[in-house]
């Protein structure tokens, strides 16, 4: 996992640091699972940019986190990585997955890969289950699309139920028979874990997945993900706004800002030793419980006194 601050600048991380972060994922992974280079999305006529040459790896097993405030452009990766982007998206540079070109895939191909080797947990799980059709078959649906009935070594009905109960749904039979409007936030995002993990992915892509979620089914959700994907040895890529989720989750961060990546590293070196006034910014206003009772709170703005990135 690496990339570059924006002109290398003495507040962000140096050229020398960015290669020594470089020369670390060499000996991470050889060949990266995932690899990002120089990706740029902008969307419509005016072509207003979202991500700018943005560059990444991610390797087998690797948790890497991608924080940053809404619209710092970390969805808009995601789901350019996922070949998700909007009709009205422009995207240049490159994304290779498992040595194969993403960016010039066809419609054919990116089914082939995604909902099996490459998945995605929404941040929303009733905008992303259909509301017409049971969770249960649903979940169905993503083993019937990838694997052939030849390669089944059981019903697929049997292998839901199996899925929904390794992600702690109590009663799967009635979960699987239960439409998305009849389960609470925490039971649909579950089934999202499941359907995402059911065919045993290479990669999780997740995007905020418990954002609306109380804290302790929050805290439920992430200690699920993190035994799911130490069980299966799949490598994630955990988008989020909460440096402390990152913290917990992931080994590796990169923190993004108005489109750009403007600091990577691991997560404790990056939370001991912030160097861009913006992640800085991020840290300090995640510890309000460091403020002394009276003065007013730190806001990003407080941070940011060098020039916005061109």
């Amino acid at each position: 996992m690496t990339e570059t601050a924006p002109g290398g600048r003495a507040d962000g991380q140096r050229p020398g640091e960015i290669q020594e972060a470089t020369r670390r994922d060499a000996a991470l992974a050889e060949h990266p699972l995932l690899e990002v280079a120089g990706l740029s999305v902008a969307f419509g006529r005016r072509r207003i940019e979202a991500v700018h040459d943005v560059s990444f790896t991610v390797a087998r097993g690797q948790r890497l986190g991608l924080v940053g405030e809404s619209g710092s452009g970390k969805t808009v990766t995601a789901t350019a990585i996922m070949g998700l982007l909007a009709d009205n998206a422009q995207a240049a540079g490159s994304i290779r997955f498992d040595g194969e070109e993403l960016t010039t895939a066809s419609d054919q191909e990116l089914s082939r890969l995604r909902g099996r080797s490459l998945t995605m947990v929404f941040q929303e799980p009733m905008t992303a289950l259909d509301p017409t059709m049971t969770v249960g078959r649903q979940t169905a649906e993503v083993v019937w699309l990838h694997e052939p009935r030849s390669e089944r070594s059981e019903p697929v009905r049997q292998r839901v139920l199996a899925a929904f109960g390794d992600v702690g749904l109590d009663d799967p039979p009635r979960i699987a028979d239960s439409y998305p409007h009849q389960l609470s936030g925490g039971q649909r995002q579950r089934v999202m874990l499941a359907m995402a993990l059911i065919n045993r992915p290479q990669l999780v892509i997740c995007d905020e997945p418990t954002t609306g979620l109380d804290v302790l089914v929050q805290d439920r959700i992430l200690t699920l993900l993190d035994g799911k994907l130490a069980d299966t040895g799949a490598a994630c890529l955990f988008v989020s706004h909460d440096l402390a989720v990152v913290a917990r989750l992931c080994t590796d961060v990169l923190v993004m800002w108005r489109g750009r990546i403007v600091e990577a590293g691991p997560v404790d070196h990056v939370l001991r030793e912030p160097r861009h006034p913006y992640t800085r910014g991020l840290i300090a206003t995640a510890r309000i419980e460091a403020v002394t009772p009276g003065q007013r709170l730190p806001v990003l703005e407080d941070f940011m006194t060098e020039e916005e990135p061109a």
